[in-house]
């Protein structure tokens, strides 16, 4: 396949990267402690291909791959938690030192829906349980050429074989579609309970300036300014915004906090997001109150004495 310029580098796992699986689940031992951990066989430039970086020790080599004890580099996760060092004695499952050359960073290999897991990657020569599987393709574009051309050398190899091939990118996009769906309904939904609860707000202040048209004309004969009925209108309307604000947020805080559970990864629910609703309305209950009362406020108060 490398013999084509537009495919840059092939590497190839057990395992596919971006799944919920991630690993065939196994432990290993270290000072009599049995250590849970994600094993994937993997080919040797598999870390470089995913630009997961080797922090202490060394990376595979291709003749890593004619190994047949297999040599292993492990995730930093592993390190961290258990205060393994590198050239400390590790035994697999059936108590055989296993050969660890080196730490790497810790990398997301499942998808965002899993939460990180220690990794031990392995290169080994025939593994007679695990198969390199996936194949993973740089490609220089996306083409139909490509994809043929792909195909064919499969094809060379083994006529019967049966090839599939996607786009990473376009498989990891795939798994998010019902956070996106989510996403796009949340604010459509937002959209129309804030239009419907401004247009609430505006009914609410139109009809109760019309059915308080005598009083305000009465209070501005009165020697009451347009500034004192602004005040005694808005703070009706403010008290019944507090009082929506604080039944409401309580209600909001745990149905929010229940669907975040469903994430390994989440944002916090922080305490400004509130305040900042907060402001909002408030600010617009005040110029929509402002708006209708000063319109009121200003009419002849002759006009608004007048029985209709």
């Amino acid at each position: 396949m490398l013999k084509n310029t537009k495919i840059k580098d092939i590497a190839f796992s057990s395992d596919k990267v971006g799944s919920s699986y991630g690993g065939n689940e196994s432990y290993i031992k270290y000072n009599d402690t049995n250590i849970d951990i994600s094993t994937i066989l993997v080919s040797y430039n598999f870390l470089d291909f995913f630009g997961i970086k080797v922090i202490n020790g060394r990376n595979f080599t291709q003749s890593d791959e004619i190994n047949k004890v297999g040599t292993y580099i492990m995730s930093k996760m592993v390190m961290d938690k258990n205060s393994i060092t590198l050239g400390d004695p590790v035994l697999d499952y059936e108590k055989n030192t296993i050969n660890i050359i080196g730490i790497c960073n810790n990398s997301q290999i499942t998808n965002m829906k899993t939460k990180l897991r220690p990794y031990l990657f392995f290169v080994q020569e025939n593994n007679p349980f695990i198969k390199l599987e996936n194949t993973y393709i740089k490609v220089s574009e996306n083409s139909e050429e490509i994809r043929q051309y792909i195909k064919d050398c499969y094809k060379k190899t083994d006529p019967s074989i049966s090839v599939e091939i996607t786009y990473l990118t376009d498989e990891i996009e795939a798994i998010y579609t019902d956070e996106n769906t989510s996403k796009q309904i949340m604010q459509a939904f937002s959209l129309i309970a804030i239009i419907i609860a401004l247009v609430g707000v505006f009914g609410l202040v139109s009809f109760d300036t019309k059915y308080r048209r005598k009083e305000i004309g009465l209070r501005r004969i009165n020697g009451a300014t347009i500034t004192n009925i602004l005040s005694m209108f808005s703070s009706s309307y403010i008290k019944i915004m507090l009082i929506s604000f604080v039944l409401s947020v309580p209600l909001v805080y745990y149905c929010i906090s229940q669907w975040l559970e469903d994430f390994p990864y989440r944002i916090e629910i922080y305490w400004w997001v509130f305040a900042l609703a907060l402001l909002l309305v408030f600010v617009l209950t005040i110029l929509i109150s402002a708006t209708q009362t000063i319109s009121a406020a200003k009419k002849n108060p002759i006009e608004s004495l007048k029985n209709e």
